[in-house]
């Protein structure tokens, strides 16, 4: 029992970690774009979403959880030069502001005098003191974090699910549905991610498992990949069903706008909690690991870590000031070529 509760935990951290700004949206987007042909949309998203992610994450295992071995093989100093830019992609120039963007554009729906520099600096504050303490991010992100996101997703696909409705499943241009649903599992930024998670959970799983490390980190994955299949699958049925009621609504409102339809009058709430959870919980370990890959790498530990996590959150809250789209349109055309070359090596 002990070693299930703590594969499901750490599976809970680890899909926690993926699941933030672009898991939210894009699948709701995807579901809307495609009609009746969601499941196979769901189906390619699934692929470079979930499968490839995951796979680069237990890949990593076989390198100890170390992102530099693995990047080495490319040359020392390409392989340094890689990590940084990813890195920086993912972080400070990408997915953290992308989080708060999503997050902040939840909030402005409900309310609208807010202010999105201030947001910003809050949002950047707030995740400054919950990853200060690097030890205790993945017992926060399992134990706490995760549930409390879970139920509130579980809230949002159960009435969602169980509403009545019609449903009319399409095989027409079935191929280019699916390459659609393919190429727009690249905004996840999970196959980035997951090359550097393994940085936080491989000292965690080689401590419990010892010689077992592999075999946890599959077991682990499984966890992750389940919940991640509900949910993007689920979102894009979603969609589906109540497209009626989300035409012309911006892409990352359509959550919320998806649940107040669904629950009424405190659905906006409820998701307002599920999309700061979701990002919340991403944002804290990709702070945590960019923060520590400055300290170690690029200032040689002559910087503390709070002070290049100061460093980190300061650049993330002048590109958190763009738009969400604005953020998802800058990083598309990198992450196609990023994810590639990834998927390659």
């Amino acid at each position: 029992m002990k070693k299930f509760l703590f594969i499901l935990t750490t599976g809970f951290a680890l899909f926690s970690m993926f699941f933030g700004a672009g898991n939210l949206v894009f699948p709701l987007k995807l579901g809307l774009s495609t009609q009746g042909s969601c499941l196979i949309a769901g189906a390619g998203f699934s692929i470079t979403a979930i499968l490839v992610p995951l796979l680069g994450f237990v890949a990593m295992m076989l390198f100890e959880g170390n992102f530099r071995d693995f990047f080495a093989m490319v040359g020392k100093v390409p392989g340094l030069i890689l990590i940084t830019l990813i890195l920086a992609l993912l972080c400070p120039f990408g997915a953290i502001p992308r989080c708060i963007a999503l997050t902040y554009a939840s909030f402005h729906e409900l309310f609208p005098n807010l202010g999105i520099e201030l947001f910003s600096l809050a949002a950047c504050f707030v995740i400054f003191v919950l990853s200060i303490r690097a030890h205790s991010i993945i017992s926060l992100l399992g134990k706490v974090l995760t549930p409390l996101l879970l139920l509130t997703l579980g809230l949002i696909l159960g009435v969602g699910l169980f509403t009545e409705h019609t449903f009319e499943l399409s095989f027409e241009n079935g191929g280019e549905i699916f390459s659609q649903g393919f190429f727009g599992g690249y905004q996840t930024l999970d196959l980035l991610a997951a090359l550097f998670f393994s940085a936080l959970l491989y000292p965690l799983l080689k401590a419990y498992g010892k010689e077992q490390v592999l075999s946890l980190s599959l077991k682990v994955s499984l966890v992750s990949a389940i919940l991640l299949a509900i949910t993007y699958l689920g979102f894009c049925y979603l969609t589906q069903v109540h497209t009626s009621h989300l035409q012309g609504i911006s892409c990352e409102l359509i959550l919320i706008v998806l649940s107040e339809h669904l629950l009424g009058a405190h659905g906006g709430v409820i998701t307002l909690t599920l999309v700061t959870l979701a990002c919340l919980t991403t944002a804290i370990a990709l702070s945590s690991i960019f923060s520590e890959f400055l300290r170690k790498d690029l200032f040689q530990e002559k910087l503390s870590y709070g002070i290049c996590l100061a460093i980190t959150l300061i650049i993330t809250y002048f590109i958190a000031t763009l738009s969400f789209t604005g953020i998802a349109a800058m990083l598309e055309p990198i992450l196609v070529v990023c994810y590639q070359a990834l998927i390659l090596i």
